[in-house]
């Protein structure tokens, strides 16, 4: 049923309602907290989960400069706290074959030194052994990828939502800071996030936001269920705080297209917890 040609299901309720959030205020806004799943992966019993929590967490304390304050508008994943820590990079589907954990490299921060690549290493294979078959991460998202309802995509707006100039940047210096679609610069996947919508030259936006990597910008995980990922909203959180002239422009997505765009995450979630794709 991939393309999504029906209608959202009202009464399932898999996941915490993908409800509007409060816009950030003095500190860095992030996904709301999810109960810890009661047994399998991501649970308090799950043996890789221990693993991070031990051994892992506390070497990425490097990464904790950027990656804990959203710094220069860096992705917020490395909190004081290991649990939570755990729980956004699941959320952001970190935890995968592949990760982005490992296949960043060099960026504006160094690359994983030789001991946090082997620690990492380690807690992903552990991670694999538990996420197997119909449980991995992968398989997950691609399933509830075919939920996505295309309709309900268009009408999110996206080609409404422009860059907008922070305090101190000057709009004929800074690149596509001022009133600056997203397919300007995310046209083709670009940056991890695939937005050509407002654009003749890249029809495929909703297709290809229907399977990894960049379905995750829409849902996440939470061990091995799918719950709303927020990551266009923890974007806009982090690039609100960086200085002027930050590698990504400001943006601020209006109140009613939030609203659309989790009504469009929701009904994914509620038919695929119906058992009405995805299978």
């Amino acid at each position: 049923m991939a393309g999504g040609s029906f209608d959202p299901v009202v009464g399932a309720q898999p996941t915490p309602a993908a409800t509007t959030q409060p816009a950030p205020t003095s500190s860095v806004w992030t996904p709301p907290p999810l109960p810890v799943p009661s047994q399998g992966p991501a649970s308090s019993g799950s043996p890789a989960r221990k693993f991070y929590l031990e051994k892992v967490h506390a070497a990425l304390g490097s990464c904790a400069s950027c990656h804990a304050s959203g710094a220069a508008g860096a992705p917020v994943f490395i909190q004081a706290d290991a649990a939570t820590a755990y729980q956004t990079m699941d959320g952001r589907a970190y935890i995968t074959k592949n990760s982005v954990l490992v296949t960043k490299g060099q960026h504006t921060g160094p690359a994983l030194d030789a001991n946090q690549r082997t620690l990492v290493d380690q807690w992903l294979a552990l991670e694999a052994t538990e996420r197997v078959g119909q449980a991995a991460p992968v398989n997950i998202l691609d399933k509830v990828g075919q939920c996505l309802n295309g309709a309900l995509f268009q009408q999110i707006g996206f080609e409404k939502l422009l860059t907008e100039p922070r305090d101190g940047e000057n709009t004929d210096q800074c690149t596509g800071c001022n009133k600056a679609m997203c397919n300007t610069c995310h046209t083709g996947g670009d940056g991890g996030f695939y937005m050509g919508v407002g654009s003749n030259f890249d029809p495929n936006t909703f297709t290809k936001s229907q399977v990894m990597p960049f379905i995750a910008k829409y849902i996440g995980l939470n061990g091995t269920a799918a719950v709303p990922s927020f990551g266009i909203k923890a974007k806009q959180a982090v690039v609100a705080i960086a200085p002027a002239y930050a590698a990504h422009p400001k943006f601020t997505i209006p109140a009613d297209m939030e609203q659309r765009l989790n009504v469009f995450v929701q009904a994914a979630l509620n038919n695929y917890a119906a058992g009405l794709c995805g299978k």
